[in-house]
């Protein structure tokens, strides 16, 4: 395999703004430079200060998507359907993730015995 993998980083979320803009800001500190972030929002309402965040990140990596049906299952799904990337990451709203956590996941990749991690 020649090159990065391209990943898809799927964070369902559900009314967990200060998780999710932890999340996002760990995101940001990754030594891996190929990868887009999938936001599946469940929550409620969307407050200001996430909304601006979002939205000055938006351009940068994150795709943000806000539906109002709930399930965590269908969340997932949804978020699969919006991927772009080689490889589908999900990821938990209230994690703080290493510098190397995508790196670290994505050279797994490069052995051919390897179909799936978890």
């Amino acid at each position: 395999m020649n090159g990065n993998l391209f990943l898809s980083v799927i964070i369902p979320t559900y009314n967990r703004e200060e998780c999710i803009i932890n999340l996002f800001e760990a995101l940001a500190k990754q030594d891996y430079p190929d990868f887009e972030i999938i936001v599946i929002d469940q929550s409620e309402t969307l407050s200001e200060n996430k909304k601006k965040y979002i939205l000055s990140h938006a351009a940068n990596r994150i795709r943000y998507f806000h539906i109002k049906e709930r399930g965590r299952s269908l969340a997932k799904n949804y978020g699969i359907l919006q991927a772009r990337g080689d490889v589908i990451l999900f990821c938990d709203d209230d994690i703080l993730p290493p510098n190397n956590f995508l790196s670290t996941h994505a050279m797994h990749y490069y052995d051919m015995e390897i179909g799936a991690l978890s």
